[in-house]
Order: C-alpha cells, then sequence, then structure tokens
C-alpha cells in the first residue's frame, strides 16, 4: 500500500497574510466608505496609471444617441482636450458624487425628454 503526500502548498499566502489582504479589503471597500475616499480613475487622465495608482476596471458600453448630440459631445470635448468617453464618464461619475442620479432621470422623464420602459401590470 502506498501513501501519497499531500498537495504542496508553496504558492499559497500564509495564513496570517491572507487574514491580513482580508482585512483590508475589507477597509478599503467596505460599502461606509464616503465617495470622495473610494479608490476611483478620475476621467480625462489618458494613458496608464502611475506605479501604484488604484482605478476600477472600465467595461465597454455601446451608447447610442442621434448623430447630432453625438457630434456636439464630439466637438466640446475635442474643444477641451478629452474623449467623449471621459466626458461621459466623468459626466455619470459627478451625478453619483452628488446623490443626484435619480433625481435627473426623474426630472427627464417628466420634461418628456426619456420614456420610461416600465409597463404598469393592470389588475383584472
Amino acid at each position: 500500500m502506498t501513501v501519497t503526500a499531500a498537495p504542496a502548498r508553496k504558492n499559497l499566502p500564509s495564513r496570517a497574510a491572507y487574514a491580513k489582504l482580508v482585512k483590508m479589503a475589507a477597509k478599503r471597500y467596505a460599502p461606509d466608505i464616503p465617495w470622495e475616499e473610494l479608490p476611483l480613475q478620475r476621467a480625462g487622465q489618458r494613458g496608464r496609471p502611475k506605479n501604484g495608482a488604484v482605478h476600477l476596471a472600465l467595461t465597454p458600453r455601446t451608447v447610442k444617441m442621434p448623430e447630432p448630440i453625438w457630434k456636439a459631445f464630439a466637438d466640446a470635448a475635442d474643444h477641451e482636450g478629452v474623449s467623449v468617453n471621459a466626458f461621459l464618464s466623468a459626466m455619470g461619475s459627478d451625478l453619483l458624487r452628488r446623490h443626484v442620479l435619480e433625481k435627473e432621470i426623474r426630472r427627464l422623464v417628466r420634461a418628456g425628454l426619456l420614456h420610461s420602459s416600465r409597463t404598469r401590470q393592470s389588475t383584472l
């Protein structure tokens, strides 16, 4: 009968190192951290972040809008030397930071510039 040894733990962190990592992550990414202290990459910064800078990963999305609006955004952004993507990201970050995103969406729906996708269910 042959006995095999347990798998090697060479590449695993020690329990102390893992506990330290968990404590740091809980402190850094806890839900009670104020918006200003979150590790966000500021919109408009081109190129790779500086060594050690923390940033959020960007997720590619498609934004569909009429050509004249896109052109106006592109022209204004180009005039300021930023990209349209950086502009849209900064606008979204600003709305979230000021805690007015839902308020602005409601305002646009009331003004008729947005149409709610919610369908009211009729009661039978």
